[in-house]
């Protein structure tokens, strides 16, 4: 929330150019809607630089978040199987492509001790 008085508002800010829009505005609805209807309680509002805080942290890696998804229940109650499922195995693609190329730090550190 931000803004003050007839002002105040909800504020989203998505980054990247490879977003989806409408997908994540709907994934935020969807997170919106089930907060609201299993009463779950919002954590405390974090005030302060948020990579130094103790907050519970977003996945780190591409990784990370494929098993959050794969885990949770929420995504595939609102989006339906098949979005999920299409969204898992372009992830799961994509982290592939990536774990097969090596990088300029890899080939000179590996060359370093070999």
């Amino acid at each position: 929330m931000v803004g003050r008085g007839a002002a105040q508002r909800i504020q989203s800010r998505i980054h990247g150019g490879d977003v989806n829009a409408h997908l994540a505005f709907a994934a935020l609805i969807a997170a919106g809607c089930t907060t609201s209807e299993q009463g779950l309680e919002l954590p405390q509002a974090l005030e302060g630089n948020a990579y130094e805080s103790d907050a519970e942290k977003l996945p780190q890696t591409l990784r990370e978040a494929l098993e959050a998804l794969e885990q949770g229940t929420i995504a595939r109650a609102a989006l339906g199987d098949d979005v999920v499922d299409h969204s898992l195995k372009y992830a799961r693609t994509e982290q592939r492509l990536f774990a097969e190329v090596r990088t300029s730090y890899e080939r000179k550190r590996l060359f370093e001790r070999g």
